[in-house]
């Protein structure tokens, strides 16, 4: 079982469906190069992210700052906030494309 709460999973699905939708038609276009991950990268990352800092900008001020980092306030995907994973994308992203291009992969 998947521990998220139902915000958490529409905000990780509506992302991810809108990254899927945007890099399966930017390969149609550019099939053989990185473009369509860029494509979805950008699309994909904004969903959620803006979406569950606003809620949790909005609501739930009686816990301060506090409101931005916890689970249960916003959405929350395996006992994360949402925008971390979405924030954690493109560290991991570049992460990979640097190490590819020290190892003469990319």
């Amino acid at each position: 079982m998947i521990e998220c709460n139902n915000r958490g999973g529409i905000m990780v699905i509506a992302g991810l469906a809108a990254g899927f939708a945007v890099g399966g038609l930017a390969s149609l276009f550019f099939p053989d190069d990185g473009r369509p991950i860029a494509f979805a990268t950008l699309v994909a990352l904004p969903i959620p992210t803006v979406w569950d800092l606003t809620y949790r900008w909005r609501n739930h001020r009686e816990y301060g700052r506090w409101r931005f980092v916890r689970p249960g306030l916003g959405g929350s995907f395996l006992f994360l906030p949402v925008w971390v994973w979405f924030g954690a994308w493109p560290v991991v992203g570049v992460t990979g494309w640097l190490v590819g291009r020290a190892l003469g992969l990319a």
